[in-house]
């Protein structure tokens, strides 16, 4: 993915199908909200999750990267704001902001 804005670090247990599957659950309901943004209810969500290959270990970074629909600088901030809190609610401690792994 090239356009990452973001590195995780998450336990083993937590596939990349999980995390893909709750961020579009959060854009989702972030869509459905009469408050929303005009460019979350009018777009698919941007967020994808990949998991790097020949990883090692007890925990694996996961890179969220803009796959599409809005620009980078938009959908980072709605990432920082919005689903990144949800996100984390939603995982716990499994799944964190890795500061060993810098995004870009």
């Amino acid at each position: 993915m090239e356009d990452d804005i973001e590195r995780l670090a998450a336990e083993q247990h937590i596939s990349t199908e999980a995390v893909n599957d709750r961020l579009d659950q959060i854009w989702q309901d972030l869509a459905d909200d009469p408050d929303a943004l005009e460019i979350v209810a009018g777009s698919e969500n941007p967020f994808r999750a990949e998991r790097r290959e020949g990883q090692f270990g007890v925990g694996e970074t996961i890179a969220i990267a803009v796959v599409g629909g809005i620009g980078k600088d938009i959908a980072s901030s709605i990432w920082k704001d919005l689903v990144w809190p949800a996100l984390r609610a939603y995982f716990g401690a499994d799944l964190k902001k890795s500061d060993d792994a810098p995004a870009g």
